[in-house]
């Protein structure tokens, strides 16, 4: 049977207490849907890129955003397949099951992969020896759901779920991004995903010597997974610090709304601001973009109102306008 060694230092006590304060600041504080949603797409963005990076894929932000937001007629399957695991891991309800993990590997590698669903077969030293990853995954998925787990604070249970995946390596490839999306959904099952306000993988990206440092740690240390904890903890606490940020400026853009009576936009009206805020500028050929249901002449007098109320500024006429925020 698993079970984790760690043991609990100041360091962890400290990086947890920052993440329970931004978690707090997150849940309680009153700021418009809209920017709410705004902090969560940047979010989304960041994990997607990131993602990217970490298979060997450089994917443009805008293009992104544009697949994302569902703008693009034709998203390169590679893009399309890594959109459509991410968003799916916002709402796929609790199962800690070998067949979960092995549907978010598939997602990723797509239906033509000859690999999907296979577990790895080479030997990597140091790590799980691939006859012994069936049993071991299955393990650790019985910890998961056992009393010890259920009684571990979710910040180091998420910690040791994802060092456990990290030396299992349960596939051929893009074991990394499998283990940190399990672990993600994992957060957000225990409800600490901070509303999907996390974009914590960027951190690794910027600085990798020190994620393997702290993941070689763990074989240095026969096991032990107090190093690894504290800097998963830290590195939590580092984008928790950066959400209170977000929430606290979100706090007055929501107050400044308020004062100036934008808080009454109408939900068409909001996707335009939105918009605006995501892409800078609209031309009349992204109303059929953004809405494709809706006749130029509705978009026309929705952006005539968000002029008239000082929202947003045309520049040129007729066709050849342009719409910005002011």
């Amino acid at each position: 049977m698993f079970l984790p060694e760690y043991t609990i230092t100041n360091k962890i006590l400290k990086n947890i207490a920052l993440v329970e304060y931004a978690k707090a600041l997150a849940e309680n504080t009153p700021i418009l849907p809209t920017v709410e949603e705004s902090i969560q797409k940047e979010a989304t963005i960041a994990l997607i890129k990131s993602i990217g990076m970490d298979m060997g894929k450089d994917f443009a932000e805008n293009q992104i955003k544009m697949a994302v937001d569902g703008l693009l007629q034709v998203v390169p399957a590679d893009l399309a397949n890594v959109v459509k695991v991410v968003l799916t891991t916002s709402f796929e309800p609790e199962e800690y099951t070998n067949t979960r993990l092995k549907l978010l590997y598939q997602g990723l590698v797509g239906e033509q992969d000859i690999n999907r669903g296979l577990y790895r077969s080479q030997k990597i030293p140091k790590y799980t020896n691939p006859e012994e990853i069936l049993a071991d995954t299955v393990e650790l998925m019985d910890w998961c759901q056992s009393v010890d787990a259920l009684e571990t604070h979710p910040i180091i249970f998420a910690g040791v779920l994802r060092a456990r995946l990290e030396v299992l390596s349960v596939f051929e490839a893009y074991n990394s991004v499998v283990s940190n999306l399990f672990t993600r959904m994992a957060l957000r099952w225990r409800t600490y995903n901070l509303k999907n306000f996390f974009k914590y993988e960027v951190r690794y990206l910027a600085d990798k010597q020190s994620y393997q440092k702290a993941i070689y740690a763990i074989f240095k240390d026969d096991g032990d997974l107090t190093t690894w904890l504290e800097y998963f903890s830290e590195v939590l606490s580092y984008d928790a610090m950066d959400i209170k940020e977000k929430v606290t400026l979100g706090e007055r853009q929501t107050k400044t709304a308020v004062a100036q009576g934008l808080t009454d936009l109408t939900e068409r009206q909001s996707k335009i601001v939105q918009y605006l805020s995501n892409y800078g500028i609209m031309l009349n050929k992204d109303f059929a973009l953004l809405f494709p249901a809706i006749s130029e002449d509705s978009v026309l007098r929705d952006l005539k109102t968000l002029i008239d109320r000082g929202v947003i500024i045309k520049v040129g006429s007729t066709k050849s306008s342009k719409y910005k925020l002011k």
